[in-house]
């Protein structure tokens, strides 16, 4: 799986493009958290949470090696119903970001920054389903078994890639993404786990060295890295107009 330093610098590069995506989020600070919401719980980024929820859950995927979330379902059940849900009350979120009336603007900042967070962690989701299903059809290619001496190489590889990118964004404890985290659709987010999530990655930001230059990959490519870190964003962007019909 990419660890927080890919999603982090995939986040920070989805908000910079201009696309129907990066102009619906009205709460970036909901969104980046979001992205990295699903891995919150599980028990290997965040440490000392008061409860441990199964990867299955949390990433809607299979116990299998190398798995790939189910990020369609997770559009279903938990994306559709926030756009859904606006779009009956009058008032659409995809454009809250954009409203004119900056009353109206604050009175739905929190909704907003609730579906924020949720689209946040359907891009993660995306994100490991990309990068998973890229890395299946490369072993396939080289002939090799998901094992522990390949998964201990592909980590390694990922570890290597995630410290050439230089990455700013840290998520910030406001009041709005404390509700938002709370409210979070999914399962709540309280915020003893904000607390230790923001810590966690400010203290992955702050160490990542950000240097193109590293040592050699042990299993993956430069090219490979190169790819599917800019196609992760780009289905995002994709599939985002497909289910919501944005732009049109």
């Amino acid at each position: 799986m990419p660890s927080w330093n890919i999603h982090v610098a995939q986040t920070e590069c989805l908000l910079e493009r201009t696309s129907e995506l990066s102009r619906t989020v009205g709460s970036r600070n909901a969104f980046l958290f979001g992205n990295l919401a699903p891995d919150i719980f599980v028990g290997y980024m965040v440490p000392d949470v008061d409860h441990l929820i199964p990867y299955t859950v949390t990433h809607f995927a299979e116990s299998v090696p190398i798995p790939k979330p189910h990020e369609e379902q997770f559009w279903a059940q938990y994306v559709a119903p926030l756009l859904d849900d606006g779009r009956a009350a009058g008032v659409s979120l995809l454009n809250v970001g954009a409203a004119d009336d900056a009353h109206a603007a604050q009175l739905l900042l929190r909704p907003s920054a609730v579906c924020d967070m949720v689209l946040g962690a359907w891009v993660h989701l995306l994100a490991d389903n990309t990068w998973n299903m890229r890395t299946n059809q490369f072993l396939d290619r080289v002939g090799g078994k998901p094992g522990e001496q390949f998964r201990i190489k592909k980590q390694a590889d990922f570890d290597v890639f995630g410290k050439t990118l230089h990455i700013e964004a840290v998520p910030e404890p406001t009041d709005e993404l404390l509700e938002a985290a709370a409210a979070f659709p999914q399962y709540p987010i309280d915020a003893d786990a904000v607390s230790k999530t923001i810590a966690a990655v400010d203290a992955i930001v702050k160490a990542n060295p950000g240097e193109p230059r590293h040592v050699p990959y042990r299993l993956l490519t430069d090219a490979f890295f190169e790819y599917v870190f800019t196609e992760s964003i780009e289905r995002a962007e994709q599939l985002f107009v497909e289910r919501t019909g944005a732009g049109r």
